[in-house]
């Protein structure tokens, strides 16, 4: 199921963002700091607009859109 992220989704959002990059790990010079910006993604939902895929009450995606101009 599709859904709007809710601010009670933030940790477990942030843990499907870092999950999903992580086999990526070795191509990143700084993968401190890449993991560390991935963690934020939930704080896009300030400026942006989220939205999480849900399976069995669990969040299994998300994706953040992010408009022209905005940090």
């Amino acid at each position: 199921m599709l859904r709007e992220f809710r601010p009670s989704d933030a940790a477990s959002l942030a843990r499907v963002a870092l999950a999903a990059f992580e086999q990526f790990k070795l191509d990143y010079t700084d993968w401190q700091a890449m993991a560390a910006s991935l963690a934020r993604m939930p704080e896009l939902s300030r400026t942006g607009e989220i939205i999480v895929a849900e399976q069995e009450d669990r969040i299994v995606g998300g994706v953040a859109y992010v408009g022209v101009g905005r940090p």
